[in-house]
């Protein structure tokens, strides 16, 4: 119990200490824990190279959209193609400002503010305990043994704005694209 107790305020004073953002681009960039996470088309095979990845089949029609997650003493960035029609309208945010090992796919259009989704790094043993458990842990995307992390989705379990609506068909849009969302995904 002391151990854990020892963990959480070690955790909490790093946290304090480094902040969790959202970010464009540059996966090592550190911006304001508060900042939204923007996004930036891509067009080129120098953007691409930019963006460490080069060689994708990435068109005018695709935005990139990066995130940071902070689990314990491990950080890594998130970084995933979105269609280019949905950038300005999603961002990855922390939960809260003091956990960002879970960053919410959040949906904003003028008024119309929803989560339509979720990615949540986990130590693999917490992870593995949870999942035994029967408790909620999201579709496992990748695992990192060598910093001992697993990275989880949990998407929208109902719509999430009244049909008919322009926010949701963009939410509909996104959730048609899904399975090529989460095939882009990198995480360094």
């Amino acid at each position: 119990m002391k151990k854990t107790c020892f963990i959480a305020v070690a955790a909490a004073a790093l946290l304090a200490l480094s902040g969790c953002n959202s970010q464009t681009n540059a996966p090592s960039a550190v911006s304001n824990q508060t900042e939204s996470a923007q996004m930036e088309t891509v067009e080129t095979e120098e953007d691409l190279a930019e963006t460490g990845r080069s060689g994708a089949e990435i068109t005018a029609t695709t935005a990139v959209l990066t995130g940071t997650f902070i689990q314990g003493t491990v950080e890594k960035a998130i970084t995933m193609d979105i269609p280019a029609s949905l950038e300005g309208y999603i961002s990855l945010e922390p939960v809260s400002p003091d956990d960002c090992s879970i960053l919410l796919v959040r949906f904003t259009n003028g008024e119309d503010v929803g989560n339509i989704g979720s990615f949540g790094l986990s130590a693999i043993s917490d992870y593995e305990k949870q999942k035994e458990e029967g408790l909620p842990v999201g579709d496992e995307l990748m695992r990192d043994e060598t910093d001992g992390v697993v990275l989880t989705y949990s998407g929208m379990q109902d719509s999430v704005f009244a049909g008919g609506t322009e926010s949701y068909d963009l939410v509909m849009d996104y959730d048609a694209a899904l399975g090529d969302i989460l095939e882009s995904i990198t995480l360094e």
